[in-house]
């Protein structure tokens, strides 16, 4: 008797486990939204601190090629997630790094 209810026991949670419904969960890297209106917030602080920071530098005497332009927007990705991307269209060009007339060296 015992046998026949191990048996039964064992097919019960057997049956039991395989026709339960498994949840996949999709795993959103990070950096990454899974709707376009979840990132969207994202993109509107970054506006919003890329304008104050242009503010500051204004009034600290910073020339236009340097200071921060462009606007965030919320893209598609490639990964099939949305993401912030900053749409730099419009914007001056910028300085080069080095300094065309360099003073003379200073090494001793």
């Amino acid at each position: 008797m015992k046998p026949m209810l191990c048996a039964t026991v064992i097919g019960f949670v057997l049956v039991t486990v395989g026709c339960s419904k498994k949840e996949e969960t999709e795993v959103v890297p990070p950096g990454f939204c899974r709707t376009e209106v979840e990132c969207q917030p994202i993109a509107d602080r970054q506006q919003a601190y890329q304008n104050q920071l242009r503010d500051r530098l204004i009034v600290q005497g910073v020339h236009d090629q340097y200071l921060p332009c462009g606007s965030y927007r919320v893209t598609k990705a490639p990964n099939g997630f949305w993401i912030v991307t900053q749409d730099k269209n419009g914007c001056p060009a910028t300085a080069g790094q080095q300094d065309p007339h360099p003073g003379p060296s200073k090494a001793k």
